[in-house]
């Protein structure tokens, strides 16, 4: 392996080297104090039980991530650079687990009386030239929402100017929401409105299905610990991606249930940048 290059988990080269150890200690123990703080908040100004679980949901979704490098814009590269879809392949794979309970759940609609609803935005042209300066953006930023954060996590200080980025981009984004809306879409709906939930699960589950049999990939996909499983490496080896893939399923049908509505970053984005925009002035 060349110098001032990292490995992935399955050994293959992944960019140049990161900070220094030092560098990542400080911002991994700054995401420990700060998830700290989020989950004390929330145990504090709880006005159900619900909240401070959300809470403790989400650092598992941030431990799943990191555990099992699982992001998007690595599958989007090395699909593109190497043939390699493991990325893709685990995706499929939690989609078609999670769909596997959220279509029922979402046509019942309801929950011990929450309302359960997905996330459902028209195609159209705001959406088209999102998804192209999204992807963009997640190249030259070295990471996607989740990839950003879980790095930050593990102490990648260079996705500091990534994260601050995605901020200020999504307040931005904010700000001029209504012209976005005025553009044209096609009508909306999902294709369970459309065939019903069985027909619906079972087309995507096909879909699913036919990326994870026939897309190229490595062994990442089902590459597991090495050796016996003890708590030690569970916590410490890196993930197959399929271990990653079941993880933010469950924490995902988590999120539904405790919130009423799936797993979702950016939002958070949007929310921070428009607040600091607020202060600002």
């Amino acid at each position: 392996m060349a110098a001032g290059t990292v490995a992935e988990p399955d050994g293959r080269p992944a960019g140049p080297a990161g900070p220094s150890r030092p560098v990542q200690l400080i911002v991994a123990i700054a995401a420990m104090m700060a998830v700290a703080a989020v989950v004390a908040l929330a145990i504090a100004h709880a006005t159900s039980w619900r909240l401070p679980v959300l809470a403790l949901v989400g650092s598992g979704l941030g431990f799943v991530l990191f555990q099992a490098t699982f992001g998007f814009a690595g599958s989007f590269r090395a699909a593109l650079e190497r043939r390699d879809c493991s990325g893709f392949r685990a995706q499929a794979l939690a989609l078609g687990l999670t769909s596997c309970v959220f279509f029922p759940l979402l046509t019942v609609g309801e929950l011990f009386g929450l309302p359960l609803t997905g996330f459902v935005t028209p195609i159209g042209v705001s959406f088209v030239i999102g998804a192209v300066l999204f992807g963009i953006g997640m190249q030259i930023g070295g990471g996607c929402a989740s990839g950003t954060l879980f790095a930050l996590g593990g102490g990648n200080a260079r996705l500091l100017m990534t994260l601050a980025c995605f901020i200020v981009g999504s307040a931005v984004g904010a700000a001029h929401l209504g012209f976005w809306w005025t553009l044209p879409v096609l009508p909306t709906g999902t294709s369970q409105d459309w065939l019903g939930w069985p027909a619906a699960l079972t087309l995507h589950l096909s879909v699913f299905a036919g990326v994870i049999i026939y897309a190229p990939a490595s062994d990442r996909l089902r590459r597991g610990l090495k050796g016996g499983l003890t708590w030690r490496r569970w916590l410490r080896e890196p993930w197959p991606l399929a271990w990653g893939a079941a993880g933010l399923a469950l924490l995902n049908i988590a999120t539904l249930v405790l919130a009423g509505r799936p797993w979702g970053e950016t939002a958070g984005f949007t929310l921070w940048g428009s607040k600091l925009a607020a202060m600002i002035g």
